[in-house]
């Protein structure tokens, strides 16, 4: 998705936005899923940003066959709408068939409920660490939630181990993240590889 990501920096920049990527050909190789809070990981460089968005993009390792577009519990939605609906209109990607955490076509909202509340509070406790507060409105994306701050529940602070401290985690200048899934290379490598151009100005025209 990187070569996606620059493409979709020039095209914005093109429209007048400012335009920071979180990673690219100089800190890819660098980057881990330990690191990401460490002071030049990847949520830190979001966060030290200050930018009103962050988009993320991926493509479904798990076998997806569509478009879902995952927002904050917090957000107004408009704008994920937009980008969900323009991919379906200028491309030939479906919106997803998958029906779990699904708000309306292409659009998902990936909270914690209560079992994997309970399922959180047990592990963290069976190490001997004090459960994070969890609540059915924090997101279970890690790059949605903790750019976001206090409005989406952030909250790495260091209590694990294996992570470094968050520390915008407490912020209440948050960054608003859209986590867009773009099918799959098992079920729409084709579109994936022919209609670059399209995916990309499907977002961009969303902004």
């Amino acid at each position: 998705m990187l070569e996606y990501g620059k493409l979709l920096k020039e095209k914005l920049k093109e429209k007048g936005y400012k335009v920071k990527l979180s990673r690219d050909d100089n800190n890819t190789d660098s980057f881990t899923n330990t690191n990401m809070y460490d002071e030049n990981g990847r949520i830190s460089i979001c966060c030290k940003s200050k930018a009103k968005y962050m988009i993320s993009l991926h493509t479904d390792d798990e076998g997806g066959n569509g478009i879902e577009v995952y927002v904050p519990n917090n957000s107004e939605m408009s704008l994920a709408e937009k980008i969900a609906t323009n991919l379906y209109d200028y491309t030939s990607i479906e919106y997803s068939t998958n029906k779990w955490y699904k708000v309306k076509d292409g659009l998902y909202l990936k909270n914690f409920d209560n079992n994997s509340i309970l399922e959180n509070e047990k592990s963290m406790k069976n190490r001997g660490l004090e459960p994070y507060n969890l609540t059915v409105n924090t997101p279970r994306l890690y790059t949605i939630r903790e750019v976001g701050g206090i409005a989406t529940n952030a909250y790495v602070d260091g209590r694990n181990p294996n992570y470094s401290a968050n520390k915008y985690y407490n912020s209440n200048q948050g960054i608003e993240c859209y986590q867009i899934s773009i099918g799959s290379l098992k079920n729409n490598k084709d579109a994936l590889l022919t209609e670059k151009e399209q995916i990309i100005n499907a977002i961009a025209d969303a902004f």
